[in-house]
């Protein structure tokens, strides 16, 4: 069997299909074992994808970029930030809501997801100056029940 080597994190939603005909496999540490005698082209082997949550912030690492992507610059890569962007709001705020399998939000659609955007509607205030009065959380300056980092008219 020849080793074939899987990286740490798997930068896809999904699975990830590796085509290397029919083979017998076996699991070791960071390798997949493949019996590579035998090989017809028309079968695959699957590897799910990682969905591990290494910070707990409810964000699967999958979505949080590359192993060494860190958006805020504070020497932890996102996957391991529980405030990846440096707006001062949790990502678990951030997320959306409390599934971990779901994609975060992106408020104001421009292809960054809220914990990684710093002004997360685009109003032009950053998250960090939408905070409430006591600075502990997001704030809902004119009740509506949107937290002003998503809401453009707070």
């Amino acid at each position: 069997m020849e080793p074939v080597y899987l990286p740490h994190r798997v930068a896809v939603f999904g699975l990830l299909l590796l085509s290397i005909g029919s083979l017998g496999a076996q699991c070791s540490g960071d390798k997949l074992l493949v019996d590579t005698s035998g090989l017809d082209s028309a079968d695959s082997v699957v590897v799910p994808a990682d969905y591990d949550d290494a910070d707990a912030d409810l964000i699967m690492d999958i979505h949080e970029g590359a192993e060494t992507d860190d958006e805020d610059g504070d020497g932890t890569p996102n996957y391991l930030d529980i405030e990846a962007d440096g707006d001062t709001i949790n990502d678990k705020i951030e997320a959306g809501d409390h599934d971990p399998y779901t994609v975060p939000i992106d408020s104001d659609g421009d292809g960054v997801q809220d914990f990684l955007d710093t002004d997360s509607d685009n109003n032009g205030i950053s998250d960090a100056d939408e905070k409430n009065p006591s600075g502990d959380g997001p704030g809902d300056t004119d009740g509506d029940g949107i937290m002003d980092f998503r809401d453009t008219d707070n």
